[in-house]
């Protein structure tokens, strides 16, 4: 079984990037602290009533994140730094999300 890849990605413009856009892959993705940090800002903006993350890629970054905590891969203040920017974000549940299911929030 593959435990892990390293992907290397050359440097660009763009202060953040979100990698499987659209929850995709089936894998995880493990950002570097900094990169988490960027993309929980990037979460929190709306241009118009209307989010630059798309409602799946924060719901993916957020399964991301409890994965990874759970895991002992990211500490919990990543996850948690996510979780308010969730207000208004997500408009429905999403079902099968190992996050809310290990929650028992569904």
């Amino acid at each position: 079984m593959l435990k892990s890849v390293v992907c290397c990605i050359e440097q660009s413009d763009a202060d953040w990037l979100k990698l499987n856009a659209g929850q995709t892959g089936l894998y995880r993705v493990h950002y570097p602290d900094e990169l988490w940090d960027r993309l929980t800002r990037v979460a929190a903006r709306v241009i118009d009533d209307v989010p630059i993350l798309p409602e799946v890629d924060f719901a993916g970054l957020l399964d991301d994140a409890w994965a990874l905590n759970d895991a002992g891969g990211v500490p919990v203040h990543i996850f948690l730094n996510l979780t308010r920017c969730a207000t208004g974000l997500l408009n429905a549940h999403i079902p099968g999300c190992s996050s809310a299911s290990s929650m028992k929030c569904q």
